[in-house]
């Protein structure tokens, strides 16, 4: 079996920083290290664009340039939106609960619902054929990374590795996977799997065929 049809789960990375602020306070924040790898829909968003002119002056229905972004293809799971009279910076407000917000800047030449956007370090719009939309940014978006999952059984002379960390699973990964473990310095990443959390203790590089990164996790107590 294919690595690639391996990938029947996903998690959700997240790194721990830690900032001081100027009387001393340490603050501890938890954020979802973008995935950036192959692209699939889950990594997708997709946004529509629409004009709605002035009703009247006797109708104050809104008016202005209206961006709404979704989560799936058929537009039909919304997760933030705004609007202006004008062209420049749109605010984003969250939607349907879904924790996520951020701003877009638009010039608007047509009505357009084919756009989607995915994350490579910074937003990438694509299908916006006129460049009506730029300088994309939401905050609270929580990017899954595909994966599979093995116990720890201690059979191989990798698996010792895992096993002398107290690791109880091995997670299989895109090699683009940015992951950082617990040897490497600093606060290890931690991992969202089915409601469980994992701190990752050992990531290892396979160099074979289709090319992903072996990581070793211990689970959270």
């Amino acid at each position: 079996m294919s690595f690639r049809k391996l990938l029947n789960k996903s998690a959700t990375v997240e790194r721990n920083t830690t900032s001081v602020s100027d009387d001393g306070t340490t603050s501890s924040l938890w954020a979802t290290v973008p995935y950036s790898g192959s692209i699939d829909s889950s990594q997708k968003i997709y946004i529509k664009i629409v004009w709605i002119p002035p009703a009247g002056p006797i109708d104050d229905s809104p008016s202005g340039y209206f961006v709404y972004v979704y989560d799936d293809s058929d537009l039909t799971s919304l997760i933030c939106s705004g609007s202006r009279t004008g062209d420049g910076s749109i605010a984003l407000a969250e939607a349907n609960d879904s924790g996520i917000s951020g701003t877009v800047t638009i010039a608007y030449s047509a009505d357009d619902s084919d756009i989607y956007a995915y994350y490579s370090d910074g937003w990438t719009i694509v299908n916006d054929g006129a460049s009506q939309l730029s300088s994309l940014s939401l905050t609270g978006y929580v990017w899954t990374v595909p994966c599979a999952l093995q116990p720890v059984n201690g059979k191989s002379s990798a698996d010792v590795v895992g096993v002398t960390l107290g690791a109880q699973m091995k997670m299989y990964l895109p090699h683009s996977t940015d992951i950082r473990p617990e040897n490497s310095g600093g606060v290890p990443d931690r991992v969202t799997i089915d409601d469980n959390v994992y701190t990752v203790v050992y990531v290892e590089d396979m160099a074979g065929r289709g090319r992903f990164k072996k990581a070793y996790l211990r689970l959270t107590t």
